[in-house]
């Protein structure tokens, strides 16, 4: 035998030693994964080995190269290429000297995952002869507390502080142009953070679950944020966009603590409006600050679309979406676990996927004469909700049968004028719903001159303001305006 092949050893749990023939002179990747090996003992034979080879062993506490191996070196239990110049691996169980490990200045690369699940180590220093390194570094190394990054690094790669709980002194080099995807993920104890600037891009989660972050100092060369970074940073309050980003990603303060996004000024594609984040011009709302507790809040006249994720997980109670928006798009009011009172206005005609998402307490949505589209998935997981109203004439298009839970087709009451019943009847998707009701009498509201009427959302006049709890709608001088009544 000369190769052990892809997986060998695969999930074989309960292994705790081996014994690998001289023979054997290359090991392919992931030979040994999730063993209970606390030792490695590799042949002055080997010629080929991976980074990868002996991944998410977790009990390994040392690798040992044969003396002679011309190829690979292991020093106090690391191993190396011979040259000294390459970190492939290091024991998942590796001390260092008490937790503290420097690098030795001879390496120049580091390979993939090199420190993975290292839980012992809290300080670790990277020479400045390293000036790359690969994915996933330290994921995992819930002790470290510190790490010394080379002032020659270019790019912090996807992961490399992944689950990294311990966390609270890293700075970013000056050097640093780019920061990958998910790199300080869930590092719950890092407070603070200054991105320098000469970076300018940083790709999707970079910080998303840093429950501790509260604040943050982004590059002032910076164009590209880019989704969910800073998802789930419940501690991080307010932050400041530079005036050079050009784009920003959906969800990107997603279920946060942000009470407050402000927009630095020369800013050409974005604008702060107390606090809110929108385009340049106004038009389109891209994000709220889903901290602030704020019951209430109302879509300004002149917005004409609602942006992907744009209240994902605020904890607002109500909204009115005024009548110049035409667009809610995807997941914008997703797990907003408050809400339970929805305006939407005359002039909105869209709604896409995963719109109002996971809504707990709505109980009912009264959907304009306007909308026309709606997309998958757009009121699932409302398990509260008992009406729906949908005052278009012409039966809105849905893109297919998940628009609502499957239970909502036999609980919920489907309100439609009354001229309409048969074509909601015989229209896909609304067909499903086996109590559809024609609304009487909204017809000819408009026309009550009276100085204020109150109806019940099915168009049943009433005498005076209602006095239990519900939406209703009041009409007068000013037009028809549907009324949630708490008191």
């Amino acid at each position: 035998m000369v190769r052990l092949g892809l997986y060998a050893f695969y999930c074989c749990y309960e292994l705790t030693s081996v014994s690998i023939p001289e023979t054997v002179t290359e090991f392919d990747e992931w030979c040994f994964i999730d063993t209970k090996l606390t030792e490695i003992n590799i042949s002055k034979n080997v010629t080929t080995m991976y980074g990868t080879t002996f991944q998410g062993n977790k009990q390994l506490e040392a690798y040992n190269v044969e003396d002679g191996n011309s190829n690979y070196k292991s020093v106090d239990g690391v191993l190396f290429t011979s040259n000294m110049e390459s970190i492939l691996s290091v024991p998942a169980q590796f001390r260092g000297e008490d937790g503290v490990y420097v690098i030795p200045t001879t390496v120049t690369a580091l390979a993939n995952n090199a420190f993975k699940n290292c839980v012992n180590l809290t300080d670790v220093t990277i020479p400045e002869s390293v000036t790359y390194m690969k994915a996933s570094m330290f994921i995992g190394c819930a002790s470290l507390k510190r790490c010394k990054l080379p002032s020659t690094l270019e790019t912090i790669p996807p992961a490399t502080f992944a689950g990294c709980t311990s966390l609270t002194d890293i700075v970013i080099p000056e050097s640093v142009t780019s920061i990958g995807f998910g790199a300080f993920g869930s590092c719950q104890s890092l407070v603070e953070i200054v991105i320098p600037d000469n970076v300018e891009t940083m790709d999707f989660g970079v910080f998303q679950e840093c429950t501790s972050l509260k604040k943050v100092t982004l590059s002032n060369k910076l164009k590209i944020l880019d989704m969910k970074t800073f998802r789930q940073c419940t501690s991080l309050e307010t932050i400041l966009i530079p005036a050079s980003v050009e784009q920003i990603g959906s969800e990107e303060f997603a279920e946060s603590g942000i009470t407050e996004i402000n927009v630095a000024e020369g800013n050409k594609f974005y604008s702060s409006i107390d606090g809110v984040l929108y385009s340049d011009n106004g038009e389109t709302l891209f994000a709220y600050p889903v901290g602030r507790t704020t019951p209430d809040y109302s879509i300004p006249t002149g917005v004409t679309k609602i942006g992907d994720s744009a209240f994902f997980g605020s904890l607002i109670e109500s909204v009115t979406i005024s009548s110049s928006v035409r667009l809610i798009d995807n997941r914008a009011f997703a797990r907003c676990n408050n809400l339970t009172f929805i305006n939407l206005e005359e002039g909105v005609e869209g709604i896409g996927y995963l719109g109002f998402y996971n809504l707990p307490l709505l109980t009912t949505i009264t959907l304009p004469s306007t909308v026309n589209t709606i997309q998958e998935k757009a009121f699932g997981r409302c398990p509260a909700l008992m009406s729906i109203q949908s005052l278009n004439p012409e039966p809105p298009v849905c893109t297919n049968e998940e628009i609502f839970d499957y239970d909502a087709y036999t609980n919920v009451a489907l309100n439609v004028p009354e001229e309409a019943v048969e074509a909601y009847k015989t229209a896909e998707v609304w067909s499903n719903f086996e109590n559809i009701t024609g609304i009487s009498g909204i017809a000819d509201i408009n026309a009550d001159n009276a100085s204020e009427t109150w109806y019940t959302i099915g168009g049943v006049r009433l005498d005076g303001r209602p006095s239990d709890k519900g939406v209703y709608l009041r009409v007068s001088d000013k037009g028809v305006t549907r009324v949630m009544i708490n008191d």
